[in-house]
């Protein structure tokens, strides 16, 4: 029999792919998930739309856009103001964009690192007080440079540094995930195409659930993807550049 979760548990980026996946991975193991999104009133329907699936769990929407410079701010003063603590956080919001770095604007280059670092970190360390785990979804490309999606490869290569390093500072229990490509919207929205080989988010959910529970500090789903991983980890960062930039280029609608 699988051991419930008993801990207070906040999903970011919880509206859509993974981040949804992830509610319904964890709501059958939960009395209380903490549901967060950007957009209030599609999050307040998606609550009501896991209640029906999962009458047992408790079902809490936390609204917050991460590209603000005081999401994190905000999202700690609605806990509060439920008195509601956080013991699990998995931090999974995201996104990219497939343009070169000289397209992209100064305004949303700010507002991609912040959304996928910088708020990040800040939600981690203002919860930290009540916090007993951090899931951290980062990605494959943490571990190369990303031509053509620039910024969101090296904030996931941060996340995933200050991951580990927290992890081995051993004050609280923290998952390091690294995915490759999901068939979700959130390649289709960064402008490329949903890769060949990319993996059910019901099924990377369910690796990560099961992680989880066996208290692992590491997870990088998919065979292909673990593959992938090393052989990047083997080559130089000029080398894996020029395979990812191809790759980007190939991909980009």
């Amino acid at each position: 029999m699988q051991k419930k979760i008993v801990q207070n548990t906040l999903i970011t980026g919880a509206t859509g792919g993974l981040g949804q996946a992830l509610v319904r991975a964890y709501a059958p193991q939960s009395e209380l998930l903490l549901v967060h999104g950007r957009d209030t009133a599609q999050l307040n329907k998606l609550c009501l739309e896991f209640k029906k699936e999962f009458p047992h769990c408790k079902f809490i929407p936390l609204s917050a856009d991460f590209c603000r410079l005081d999401s994190a701010k905000d999202l700690v003063e609605q806990l509060q103001n439920i008195n509601i603590n956080c013991e699990k956080l998995i931090l999974n919001v995201g996104y990219s964009e497939s343009r070169s770095f000289a397209e992209i604007s100064p305004e949303a280059s700010r507002d991609l690192l912040f959304a996928n670092l910088n708020s990040q970190i800040e939600l981690a360390s203002r919860l930290l007080p009540q916090l007993e785990k951090i899931i951290v979804i980062s990605s494959s490309g943490a571990y190369q440079p990303g031509p053509y999606t620039a910024l969101y490869y090296a904030a996931k290569s941060a996340l995933s540094s200050w991951a580990a390093a927290i992890c081995e500072e051993g004050d609280l229990e923290v998952l390091l995930v690294c995915p490759g490509a999901l068939k979700t919207n959130f390649a289709l929205k960064a402008g490329r195409q949903i890769a060949p080989l990319a993996l059910s988010p019901t099924r990377v959910a369910a690796d990560i659930l099961r992680a989880d529970l066996r208290a692992r500090k590491y997870l990088a789903p998919g065979l292909f993807n673990k593959l992938a991983i090393s052989l990047t980890k083997l080559m130089p960062a000029s080398i894996n550049a020029k395979i990812v930039g191809k790759i980007q280029k190939t991909q980009t609608k």
